[in-house]
């Protein structure tokens, strides 16, 4: 007599528990790391502040930047925050084109790094989408980081956000390789990464 058991089901949970524990283990990381740069950066402005009253002459401009600049890394800081670590999911009706805008502002910088400009064309009327922000930045970010990845030599990004009858179509399309069919399947999941991919249609 032979029994047989389906254990499918238990490895995808097995799997799905490890993912979990990965993830957990990774947004602490990412809090410490957060933290140790908070710290240098609060006494940083405070010293700006104090040079900014004590110096003569006309350097506004320069201090106005440099704390333009450290306020975007706090921003960014906080994004990365939000973005690693778990959260239960809220759906709900949000601008869609506000969510790439604020993404491609994210990444920005290193679009420049790497001589790439991105192209934002985004039609206008657009309905709202019902979705969970945090979750589509992070599939925005994957696929933008891979395109200037796979751009050594620098190029242009095109972000398209159109109307697609009861839809909204949103195309993303770079001068490099492509994604390899086998990874298209995992740019939901969080810090996948792609790198020196073959040419791929994506």
């Amino acid at each position: 007599m032979m029994m047989l058991r389906d254990v499918t089901e238990r490895k995808e949970m097995e799997l799905q528990l490890r993912k979990s524990d990965t993830l957990n283990v990774v947004g602490e990381l990412a809090a410490g790391i957060a933290h140790e740069i908070r710290n240098p950066m609060t006494a940083l402005k405070g010293f700006i502040q104090l040079l900014q009253g004590s110096i003569d002459g006309d350097y506004s401009m320069y201090f106005n930047v440099i704390m333009s600049e450290l306020k975007r890394i706090e921003s960014i800081i906080t994004e990365f925050l939000v973005l690693a670590k778990p959260q239960a999911v809220q759906y709900k009706q949000n601008d869609i084109c506000k969510i790439m805008q604020d993404t491609i502002d994210l990444i920005s910088a290193q679009a420049m790094m790497h001589n790439v400009q991105i192209i934002a064309d985004f039609e206008r009327g657009l309905p709202p989408v019902y979705c969970e922000p945090n979750q589509l930045k992070q599939v925005f970010i994957n696929i933008l980081k891979n395109a200037i990845e796979v751009m050594p030599k620098g190029g242009d990004i095109t972000v398209r956000i159109t109307r697609a009858g009861c839809y909204v179509r949103i195309s993303i399309t770079d001068q490099g390789c492509g994604i390899p069919k086998d990874k298209i399947k995992k740019l939901g999941e969080r810090f996948i990464r792609r790198k020196n991919a073959a040419p791929a249609s994506a």
